[in-house]
Parts: structure tokens; sequence; C-alpha cells
């Protein structure tokens, strides 16, 4: 089955179906998940390499590692990252009723998107990501 992340409308036409498409839509600040204070970040900024020096003078993030020591993060900051929610919908394709259903239920099972509590993990910079059902499931029959 495909997968797209889709912004224009336009692709409905050429797609095959059934089909599973992802679009943005919107940010905003998330104030319930906003701190004060000064900390040290538990990941590696942007314009920083991977192996900087930690606070033990070992590199923070070394080649092949698969996890992070928050603890040891050499990057402090005079304030908390100002958190943003990123949203997105997904919405399933169908030409029939029961693949509609079937893909639904699929899709809602705890542990695809959870109704709460769900969360990604970033292995890349060893952080983890809300993942919180604003709605649904709609109906998208083609």
């Amino acid at each position: 089955m495909a997968v797209r992340f889709t912004v224009p409308s336009y692709e409905l036409a050429s797609m095959d179906y059934p089909t599973i498409a992802i679009s943005h839509s919107g940010i905003n600040r998330a104030s319930d998940r906003e701190h004060r204070g000064h900390t040290y970040l538990p990941y590696v900024p942007e314009e920083w390499p991977n192996d900087t020096p930690a606070r033990d003078g070992l590199p923070y993030i070394p080649d092949g590692a698969t996890s992070v020591d928050p603890k040891r993060s050499p990057f402090y900051t005079f304030d908390w990252p100002i958190p943003h929610n990123i949203d997105y919908q997904v919405v399933v394709y169908t030409r029939f009723e029961q693949h509609q259903t079937q893909l639904t239920a699929a899709l809602a099972a705890i542990d695809r998107i959870p109704p709460r509590f769900g969360y990604v993990e970033v292995p890349e910079d060893g952080t983890v990501r809300s993942l919180d059902l604003i709605g649904g499931p709609e109906r998208a029959l083609m």
C-alpha cells in the first residue's frame, strides 16, 4: 500500500488505492510543555557535530552509538527551547467501505497511533517526541 506525504490535492487523481496520505496542517507553540530556567540540552544542536566533547571530555555521541546519556551533555543553554506542536493529518483513501474500516482499525491500534500518551523515539538525536491524536477517524471514500 502506498503512503505519501502530500500537500497539493491534484495528486489524488494519480494515486493507487488504497492509499494513506499525510499532510502538514499547522505549527503552534506548545505552551503546556514549556519550561523555564537553565539546562543542558539532551540532544546535539544542528550546527554542532555529534562527536563534540561532553562534560567528561569524551565524544558526546561517538560513532556507532545507539543511545545518548543526557547527563553528559556539553550544550548548556540559558533557557529551555520553546516547544512547538507540528500537526499532520493522516487520511486513508479507499474505493471500498470494507478497506476503509480495516485500514482505520489498523492505524488506530495501540502500537500504531495510540489515543493517548503516544511518542516517537528519534535515535538520531536521542530524543523522544510526543505523539497526540487530536481527532478522527474521519471517512474519505473515493
